[in-house]
This record gives C-alpha cells, structure tokens and sequence, in this order.
C-alpha cells in the first residue's frame, strides 16, 4: 500500500516588499546545471525521473527534501519513500512525503478482512522531527503544516536577514492523503467513503478501478484523503499496456494533488487580500500578478475533462474547503476581488468558492 501526504505551502512574498527572500533557486527551473542548486536544510534539486505533466506546470523538477524532517519511529513494515518540495516560483509550494506500508499483507489470510480506516489514522499520525529550532517537538504527521512553512521560510530567507515576521509570509494550507491500495485483498474500507470513480477509460480494457473520497476523522480534525484501489496485474500486461497504465495512474495522482494545491494557495490568498494581511493598490504590479495567477489556475481547476475522465464528480470533492476566503472584511466576492475587472475570472471564482 502506498501512502501519501501532501501540504500546501502558499508563498506570500511575490505581493510583498523588501522580504529578503533568497534569489536561488529561482524557480520554476528549466534546467539544471552541473552543479545543482539546493534550499538549505532541505536537500538538492532533482529532475523528475518520468518527467513533468502535460497538464500542470512546474512538476519536472523538485527539491529531494529528506533532509528537513526525520521520522522519530517507524514499524518494520513501514518504509519512507520521498520528501519532494515543488515550486511554481509564484505563489505555490507543496511538499509531498510518501510512505510504503506492506504490514497489512502479512496479516491478511483467506478468512481475515483488513480495517484501512486504522492504519490511515496510525501512519498520519506518524511523530515527525523538523531541523528547526523553532520546530524542536515531534509533531503528528498530518498536523506538520505549520512546521514545513516555518522551515521553508527559515530555508529561503537570507540568514542575516531573518526575523519573527518572516513566518508570516509562509502559510500552510489543509494537507491532502492520497492512498493506493490492491483492491483485489479483503481490504474494509472506511464506513464514510464515498465512490467517485468506479473506472477509467483508457484501462477499461485491463479492470476497473475505484476512487473513493473521505474525510478521515482524527481526534477533533478531518484530513481530506482519496482512496485509489487498483487491481493486482501481476505480470498480465505487455509493455504498452504496462506504460499505459503506470502514466494513467501517475496523471490521476497528479490531478488530483494539484486540484486542491492550487484551490488551497487560491483560499490562502484571498483569505489574506480580505483580512488585510497583503495590500496593494489596482492595477499595481502586485495586482496584476495575483490575477495572472487566479486566471491561469482556476481554468485548470474548472476544466470538466481531462485524459478522457469527466472530472465533475471529482471536484465536488476536490473543492470543498475548510478555508472561509469570505471572513473578513469583505461578505462578497465583488467586494474581495474589486482590484480585477475580469467578468469570466469572478465567475469563475463563485463556481470554486460558492457562498
């Protein structure tokens, strides 16, 4: 079973003066010289291995980030993966940590059903250290959010220069788990999982495969999680069906991980235009690079299809947001977006964060 986590780490700087933010590495990265650079305390800049997407920008390159946090304990059966931190070079950030878990395969037996919903809420709670020393406790895993951001911001600002403001800059957004399990095993899955996909055209050929959302309940809190169950093919594919079926899954993944990314980074900053936290005037610079980005991402997110898969169920999902952009000073979304005059972009807007 493959678990994943990924946090939104919203960049607030490119709308903000005199940050004393690190020119390198001056992302997004075309490409890499032979000395590669790196973010400090996290680790060097990587070229994907299979590549970037057709679909999303800046998933090419990422920074190897094992170096900014250390599990303090893990079972025999449980395995780190990768710690990958993305940049747009604008507003979004996100770190991915993957974990391999093979222990429920050993205790599956012809008889025995095996309960998903409790190893989701064991590794996300996973203790985490972080090489900051403002960040000396073990947290939770899924509750690390905050720690990545004040990390990053440490990790970007010039050390001369660093401040108690600079945290501000960096804001964590809700953290999204993505699960890839064989559905083929006697696997129970949580009572309020909810089916999204029961199957995906391009490998209707091969078996289906099923989508479910949930919102994991731990403790107090809800973590937002998909459930991707993918039939065990052993070696039944030649090698064009096998390339048609990795890049599939691995497209869905990134879909799916970059649809809330990018509506997080989007709450994020309208979140803080509503409460005043960032300042600009219209048509400043600032102005306009915030609409750039709103345009540019909330067609991706809206877009109904893609690789042949109806992403209206998806969204439904994928959009709901824990973030209230309209708790501010503004109750509407003319009066949080007066600095754009884009009739389409409001439009949009309403459809991701509907009042």
């Amino acid at each position: 079973m493959h678990y994943s986590i990924t946090f939104p780490i919203v960049d607030l700087r490119p709308i903000l003066p005199e940050t004393n933010k690190l020119k390198k590495p001056s992302w997004p990265i075309l490409k890499l010289d032979v000395k590669s650079p790196f973010i400090r305390n996290f680790g060097c800049v990587k070229d994907r291995l299979k590549g970037g997407s057709e679909f999303w920008g800046s998933e090419d390159k990422f920074c190897d980030a094992r170096g900014v946090m250390q599990f303090a304990k893990l079972s025999s059966g449980t395995k780190p993966i990768y710690r990958r931190f993305f940049s747009d070079g604008l507003f979004m950030n996100k770190l991915e940590i993957g974990l391999e878990h093979k222990e429920y395969y050993n205790v599956l037996t012809d008889t025995t059903v095996f309960d998903l919903e409790e190893v989701l809420k064991n590794l996300s709670q996973l203790k985490v250290n972080f090489k900051n020393k403002n960040n000396s406790v073990p947290v939770s895993l899924f509750e690390s959010g905050k720690n990545i951001a004040a990390c990053y911001a440490d990790a970007s600002t010039s050390a001369k220069l660093r401040n108690k403001y600079i945290y501000n800059n960096l804001v964590s957004g809700s953290p999204l788990s993505l699960v890839v399990y064989d559905k083929n095993t006697s696997v129970k899955l949580p009572a309020n999982a909810k089916m999204v996909l029961s199957e995906i055209e391009s490998i209707k050929h091969i078996e289906s495969v099923t989508l479910h959302s949930i919102m994991l309940p731990i403790g107090n809190q809800r973590l937002k999680m998909w459930l991707l169950g993918i039939p065990n093919l052993g070696k039944k594919l030649n090698n064009s069906d096998q390339t048609l079926w990795d890049k599939t899954l691995r497209d869905l993944r990134i879909n799916l991980s970059r649809i809330h990314i990018e509506k997080e980074t989007t709450a994020v900053i309208l979140t803080n235009i509503n409460t005043r936290s960032i300042r600009f005037k219209k048509q400043s610079e600032e102005a306009n690079r915030i609409e750039f980005y709103l345009k540019k991402v909330s067609k991706k997110i809206l877009k109904k299809e893609r690789f042949n898969l109806d992403q209206n169920n998806l969204l439904d999902f994928a959009l709901k947001c824990d973030i209230d952009v309209y708790a501010g000073e503004n109750q509407t979304l003319e009066e949080l977006l007066d600095f754009i005059e884009d009739t389409y972009l409001k439009n949009d807007l309403k459809q991701i964060f509907p009042q």
